[in-house]
């Protein structure tokens, strides 16, 4: 049975430029296992050539197929190739070589040429005009509620961290953030991504909480300064007054180092 537009589905693939070469895209790790990719069919979270195909294909299916530019990375387009003068690159004139990818007026490009003070920079996709191949295998479709909420905070927090955990309770989604995180990069991009998915792809859920959990810092032990002595310890000397705790000379031991006898 054919995926139907919203389908929440893992999905293993790869992809190359037409020809071979290195992955462009791949759910491979660095130990050449497969980590399934989530994927909602017909809703653009990947290039429209794949995500075409994905619409016809079945749970369980493996197909190789090939994305022409226009469904891929575009076709490339003369007028993105800029000639500049090399000292606009400032510190980093000296350093660029051809092929390298640097960021010029807020936009990312790839150098092409160097020469005559000047530096070729081509604002196309690195594969626009390319028809890309890819290997998929659509593992399996996520149906229940809790496992597809769980698998859209996952990939909300792709780039951010590690730790994240999601419980679903009736119409509540409690989103727990380890403290690891609390001040990461792109957590509160990664949040608005995570609440627009969920209400769109799980209605069950009608409410979002984040949890960041806070904790105090647990009270310093004390102790009598006879208590202090006797275990052996010696106050802190203080200027002009050796042997004296710091503010022992003015009736008052310093807070949570002793308590009253």
């Amino acid at each position: 049975m054919a995926l139907a537009r919203g389908s929440l589905v893992m999905v293993e693939y790869e992809s190359r430029a037409k020809g071979g070469g290195e992955a462009i895209e791949t759910t491979r790790g660095a130990g050449g296992a497969h980590a399934p990719r989530l994927i909602a069919v017909g809703e653009g979270w990947v290039l429209r050539g794949l995500d075409a195909a994905l619409a016809g294909m079945s749970v369980g299916e493996r197909r190789s197929i090939e994305v022409p530019p226009e469904g891929a990375y575009g076709a490339r387009d003369p007028k993105k190739v800029r000639m500049v003068p090399l000292r606009k690159l400032g510190e980093d004139a000296e350093k660029v070589e051809v092929g390298d990818e640097i960021k010029l007026d807020d936009r990312k490009g790839t150098v092409r040429y160097i020469g005559s003070g000047r530096v070729q920079v081509d604002y196309n996709h690195r594969h626009a005009g390319k028809a890309i191949t890819y290997d998929l295998h659509v593992v399996r479709e996520l149906t229940a509620d809790a496992e597809r909420a769980s698998a859209i905070v996952d990939r909300g927090m792709e780039g951010v961290g590690r730790g994240t955990t999601a419980s679903l309770d009736g119409e509540t989604l409690e989103v727990n953030i380890p403290k690891e995180l609390f001040r990461a990069e792109g957590l509160q991009a990664a949040k608005q991504s995570i609440r627009r998915d969920m209400f769109r792809f799980v209605p069950v859920v009608r409410r979002l909480r984040f949890v960041e959990e806070h904790l105090a810092d647990p009270p310093k032990p004390t102790a009598t300064r006879a208590e202090f002595l006797a275990a052996g310890a010696k106050p802190s000397g203080h200027a002009g007054q050796a042997g004296q705790a710091p503010g022992a000379a003015l009736g008052h031991p310093p807070p949570g180092q002793y308590r009253p006898a």
